[in-house]
């Protein structure tokens, strides 16, 4: 993904290891997202990128939802990387609200760090 600014393309920077500012614990930044690691050759960023994505989509870590009428479902975006599933829009209705608490956003605080991943 890039940003386009007065002709400019800007590709976001994430910190490929992020450490969540209130329990100390470590995350990967990976997924469809993420493109290639800094400082790697771009064909070599992108297979580790594959390969962290692979192992962290086995099924003994993901969690799948069977959604009902009236479920809510709250994951911190900031660590769980998320996809939505295929459904029938003919005979199912989909509303969904996102809500974005106010803090620091890591990325701003690490972005400009070696190990960054751009998406």
């Amino acid at each position: 993904m890039s940003i386009v600014v007065d002709r400019i393309s800007i590709k976001p920077l994430h910190p490929l290891v992020r450490v969540n500012p209130v329990n100390g614990r470590k995350n990967l930044y990976v997924g469809s997202h993420a493109q290639e690691i800094v400082g790697m050759p771009r064909e070599i960023g992108k297979a580790l990128l594959d390969e962290l994505t692979a192992f962290c989509t086995q099924p003994q870590f993901v969690c799948s939802h069977a959604w009902r009428q009236h479920n809510l479902v709250i994951w911190d975006n900031c660590c769980a990387l998320h996809r939505a599933t295929a459904f029938d829009k003919t005979r199912y209705r989909r509303k969904m609200h996102r809500t974005t608490v106010a803090g620091t956003a890591q990325e701003s605080l690490l972005a400009n760090r070696p190990d960054a991943v751009t998406v």
